[in-house]
């Protein structure tokens, strides 16, 4: 719902659904939150993900997948990540990372010398913090395994050999993940994915908004950055966007929780073109042309 006169610079957005307000059964945008750990944000990250699992028809990728080579199980409040090396043939569910090394490269890093130790423990304090949010996500999401590339992949083998095989299968990694975090606002691994950059914005005037039934709920405005293309979040692209190699991870992937710089994204897989945007326990439909195979929808972080 956006006002075009005022240049598509702002949307109405809905006080917190917690105060009971009618509106929030058809007005889906919430006010943002300052941080992505929280329970409002996990908690319509696991409505997204049950929704998709139970009623998706179209989105036939199942949860349980055959392993890669290796992952990382995530461990527990009293028990460290560790690498996980998986069995011939073993299946299971586990979620797949999309994100940007950039600059310096990362510290912590699978090599011959840890791959032949006894010792396949990863403590968390010692891992760089978009890997450190992204094993505690999972930890809130209850996904045991990870694969990160950079811990699942043998960075020193020789002549390359171990990236080259394991290289080969990102098609069954990333599709046959139940979800890809995307780290969408990271340029780098040290700048982590819990926090957002956006602070939140002072609402300019309260709206009665009728909804026909006899009850009259609130909006409020405020300013907004359209999206342009279901392929860009905003007018300035995420870092990741910028990147080519998570353009193959995105499609790759059967279901995408996106963590960008002020909203959480959720993309899941269609079989034709129709585009759903969840909004509360419903769900609408909606036809768009010229591109198929995924689903947005979008919160700020807070709402459903």
């Amino acid at each position: 719902m956006v006002f075009a006169n005022l240049e598509r610079s702002c949307v109405l957005h809905l006080t917190d659904s917690s105060q009971g307000d009618p509106a929030s059964s058809v007005i889906w945008r919430r006010p943002p939150l300052t941080t992505y750990d929280c329970d409002a944000a996990y908690g319509i990250a696991q409505r997204w993900i049950k929704t998709c699992v139970d009623d998706h028809s179209q989105c036939s990728q199942k949860m349980t997948a055959p392993f890669p080579t290796r992952l990382i199980d995530v461990g527990s409040t009293d028990r460290e990540p560790s690498l996980y090396i998986s069995s011939l043939g073993e299946h299971g569910i586990y979620v797949a990372l999309s994100y940007c090394w950039g600059i310096p490269k990362q510290s912590v890093l699978l090599n011959r010398v840890r791959l032949a130790s006894k010792d396949h423990t990863l403590p968390l304090s010692e891992l760089p913090p978009t890997l450190r949010d992204v094993i505690l996500i999972c930890r809130r999401l209850s996904f045991q395994y990870v694969w990160i590339d950079a811990l699942c992949i043998v960075q020193d083998s020789i002549n390359g050999e171990d990236w080259l095989k394991e290289s080969a299968k990102m098609p069954n990694i990333y599709g046959g993940a139940a979800l890809t975090i995307s780290a969408s606002a990271a340029k780098q691994i040290s700048d982590g994915v819990l926090s957002t950059s956006f602070v939140p914005t002072k609402f300019s005037c309260a709206l009665p908004y009728n909804l026909g039934n006899g009850k009259i709920g609130a909006v409020y405005v405020v300013p907004y950055k359209m999206r342009l293309s279901p392929f860009v979040s905003k007018e300035v692209p995420e870092p990741l966007e910028t990147r080519a190699w998570c353009l193959q991870e995105r499609l790759l992937s059967p279901r995408i929780l996106k963590f960008e710089t002020s909203q959480l994204v959720w993309e899941c897989s269609l079989q034709n073109s129709t585009r759903l945007v969840q909004r509360k326990a419903r769900q609408t439909c909606r036809k768009k042309q010229g591109w198929t195979g995924n689903t947005l929808s979008k919160i700020s972080p807070e709402g459903t």
